[in-house]
């Protein structure tokens, strides 16, 4: 049936839940391998760890292994989220770095000047 929207997947809806969570959480390190396209969530403080490629999610643990293939859409748009957090905390740390900048030309430019 065309223009018929799907409705998400008991499956799907745990997975986007997780990695909309995983991605508010600052100590999840996010990872992607830029020529493979392969994204990574790693929590090593429970090590649970979740790997996004292709159309294949897959969530592992040491008591627990979770594979499964979704619509290629499906995992297209969890990597968009997890684009989206990577950009806007490389964003942040850009401010940051910069900020840093400045302020130690100014404090040059003062050490300069009072001399």
């Amino acid at each position: 049936m065309f223009g018929k929207k799907e409705l998400p997947t008991k499956d799907e809806l745990y997975i986007r839940d997780i990695v909309i969570e995983y991605l508010k959480n600052k100590r999840i390190v996010k990872e992607v391998t830029p020529v493979s396209g392969v994204y990574y969530l790693s929590n090593f403080d429970d090590d649970i760890f979740i790997m996004l490629s292709n159309s294949t999610v897959q969530i592992t643990n040491h008591n627990f292994f979770y594979k499964k293939s979704f619509a290629i859409g499906f995992v297209d748009r969890l990597k968009q989220l997890v684009n989206k957090t990577i950009e806007d905390e490389k964003e942040d740390f850009r401010k940051k770095i910069f900020s840093n900048e400045v302020d130690l030309l100014r404090g040059i430019f003062k050490k300069i000047v009072n001399d």
